[in-house]
This record gives structure tokens, C-alpha cells and sequence, in this order.
């Protein structure tokens, strides 16, 4: 089974971190709430049902937690057994509280903070904390990988 990403969000970081995970040749699935922001290569999904129905990984990097709720929640039923890797810019305490609903949803999550500007993903100087799920960092890491040197910070979702 070919791995494929799911990401949802194509603003400037959304779609560096889409493009360096096609740069690995791996398989991308995009949705963004403005159509033709894909990255070339990617497989465009018209819904955000259609794209977290992929595979089991999704990258939310939205406007803010509002934004996450927004695009999540009329689809949250069937997100079960999938890891949500959130890199939107949120608080601590809005970490918490996503990890919290992610839980409440099925859903394994890990929280991201980028050290970086959107040209510099993928290259020397990029650094992404995350925190959350251990295993999921783990078993996620040639992902987070492509995007820069990433360091785990622990269980609290809220510490990145």
C-alpha cells in the first residue's frame, strides 16, 4: 500500500510542506478552501470527506483553531483511527484542548510548531517541536522529517 498524506491548508506553509513531501515522490492529497493552490503533482480532493478518506495521516495547516473546528468537525465521525498532526498556529491551552477533541474523535494527534519560514521548509536552518503522541512522532518521522530537523518535546500537546 502506497503511503499518502493528506493535507489540508494551502496557504504559503501549507503548501511548502505539501511540495516537500512531493519532492520525496510520496503520495499527496490536497484540499484548501481556495481551489488551484495545489502543488504540482498533487492529487486534489474536492472535499475534505474525499481527502481525509486518503489514508490515515492529516496535516492541518489552517488559519487558526476556529478554522480547524470549521474544516474538522462536520467530517470528525469518520476520523477514527487516523493521526492528525496539527501545525496551525494556535496556544498552549488550544493544543490541549485539539488534542482533547482529536481524543474524544478517535483520532492519535501531534502538535507542531514551525521554526521556520515557507522557503526554508525542507532546507538546512528548518526546525519543527512537536508534541503529543510519542508513537505517532515515531512512526511519522520520515514525514516530519522532510520538513526539517524535528525534535520531540513530550507528551503534553500544549509544550510545542
Amino acid at each position: 500500500m502506497i503511503r499518502v498524506t493528506t493535507f489540508l491548508g494551502l496557504g504559503e506553509m501549507g503548501s511548502a510542506l505539501a511540495a516537500a513531501n512531493l519532492k520525496h515522490g510520496a503520495g499527496t492529497v490536497v484540499w484548501n478552501r481556495s481551489p488551484g493552490k495545489a502543488p504540482s503533482g498533487a492529487t486534489v480532493a474536492d472535499t475534505v470527506a474525499a481527502a481525509v478518506a486518503a489514508d490515515r495521516v492529516i496535516v492541518a495547516c489552517l488559519f487558526d483553531l476556529t478554522s480547524v473546528h470549521d474544516v474538522l468537525d462536520p467530517v470528525a465521525g469518520g476520523l477514527a483511527g487516523r493521526t492528525l498532526i496539527n501545525v496551525t498556529t494556535t496556544t498552549p491551552n488550544q493544543s490541549r484542548s485539539l488534542a482533547a477533541w482529536a481524543a474524544d474523535h478517535g483520532l492519535t494527534y501531534l502538535d507542531g510548531a514551525i521554526m521556520a519560514v515557507p522557503g526554508m521548509i525542507g532546507g538546512p536552518g528548518s526546525a519543527v517541536l512537536y508534541s503529543g503522541d510519542a508513537d505517532a512522532f515515531e512512526a511519522n518521522r520520515p514525514l516530519l522529517d522532510r520538513w526539517g530537523t524535528s525534535t520531540f518535546l513530550g507528551a503534553d500537546a500544549g509544550a510545542a
